[in-house]
């Protein structure tokens, strides 16, 4: 089986304007101008069949492709009436960083490479959703003023489950981002302000280091 070619493309308005909103929003403005970016469109289907104790089955457009483990997947669903199952479908943009020595060459993109750049997060449903490498891009951009943007330091007991995916109670909280709401995506820091991962708040900054809560 053959997986779907990706086009990589220059950001179009409405992408544009969805990046520089997420700039905006993590206090890298000044950053837009001065990067390429490119995006490439995929399309994911997950088949569920309606039989008891039968698992989803996703195809293989989505191979490769990095989205983070904070994301909920709200789809279209249609149901197929000959077998019962449910499939969903769902359009993803990866949004990739260029290199310098590429910033003027986009007669590259013509050449429909299979692979270029490194990817930083994706556009669903008009939001910008960072991967891993654009909270690293954040910080570096930070790390010479104060944290002004959506994080949490935790301790080092708190450092090591989370890289084992679990969740964070609020007495490992060392410190976190002034401003934070509840729902928001954020950094994941630990003591030596290196990154983590990603997450999202339940609960505002003033509730978020509450003891024996998540």
């Amino acid at each position: 089986m053959s997986l779907p070619m990706q086009q990589h493309r220059l950001p179009n308005a409405l992408e544009e304007t969805i990046l520089k909103r997420a700039y905006s929003n993590w206090g890298i403005f000044e950053l837009y101008d001065k990067e390429k970016l490119i995006v490439s469109s995929i399309t994911t289907t997950t088949t569920t069949n309606q039989k008891e104790g039968v698992l989803p089955i996703e195809n293989l457009s989505i191979q490769n492709t990095i989205i983070p483990s904070y994301i909920i997947n709200t789809s279209i669903k249609k149901v197929d009436s000959s077998n019962n199952d449910s499939v969903t479908e769902s359009i993803l943009k990866k949004v990739f960083l260029l290199s310098k020595p590429l910033q003027s060459d986009e007669s590259l993109l013509k050449l429909g490479p299979v692979s270029v750049g490194l990817q930083i997060g994706i556009i669903k449903k008009k939001k910008f959703l960072p991967g891993l490498n654009f909270a690293e891009l954040v910080l570096e951009q930070h790390r010479n003023n104060s944290l002004e943007f959506p994080h949490v330091i935790v301790n080092e007991k708190a450092a090591q489950l989370v890289c084992f995916g679990r969740d964070i109670m609020g007495s490992s909280v060392i410190s976190c981002y002034a401003n934070m709401k509840d729902n928001q995506v954020l950094i994941i820091l630990n003591e030596n302000k290196e990154v983590l991962g990603l997450g999202r708040s339940r609960f505002s900054s003033l509730l978020l280091s509450r003891p024996n809560v998540i």
